[in-house]
């Protein structure tokens, strides 16, 4: 009977210590539709002793939200809670992109990734989605020319099923 006891109790300390993990231990997928879109420009180069600089713009101002140009752009991301990574697949450029920084909070998750650099003379840009975790909506900053120009976009995620891709 003793033994009984001591095996029972070994049971009921595990299930108490997995009770205790992470319940977000699969990845999660999301499908969003990017549908509105404005603009700042709050900065503008300047060449100062022979280097070009960002002089910021006096009274600068969001543009009023309006419809993405091209229809609405669908973004799916493939996310890990307990190991805080990310990748994204843009169906418009067809591209896929790891996201080197993935943050979990309680009300959102933050993601973001780096630019492309467009020339050797303009610097490299970055990108920064936030989507609410309590009704899904999601922001999309997008820095084209760091300290002169961002576009920020906005829209609505879904969970979505993974595709069983292999046989």
């Amino acid at each position: 009977m003793k033994n009984i006891f001591k095996n029972t109790s070994a049971l009921f300390s595990l299930l108490c210590l997995g009770s205790m993990t992470p319940v977000h231990a699969d990845a999660m997928y999301l499908t969003c539709t990017i549908d509105e879109y404005r603009s700042l420009k709050y900065g503008e180069p300047k060449i100062i002793n022979g280097k070009v600089v960002s002089v910021p713009i006096d009274g600068a101002a969001w543009s009023d939200w309006e419809p993405t140009q091209k229809g609405p752009r669908v973004l799916k991301f493939t996310l890990n809670e307990s190991d805080q990574t990310g990748s994204l697949f843009d169906e418009q450029l067809s591209k896929s992109y790891k996201l080197p920084m993935v943050t979990f909070q309680p009300e959102s998750i933050l993601a973001k990734k780096s630019g492309i650099k467009l020339s050797s003379s303009i610097p490299v840009g970055s990108d920064t989605y936030t989507i609410s975790r309590i009704d899904g909506s999601a922001i999309w900053d997008q820095k084209i020319i760091p300290d002169q120009y961002t576009i920020q976009y906005s829209g609505q995620c879904a969970k979505s099923q993974p595709k069983k891709t292999l046989f």
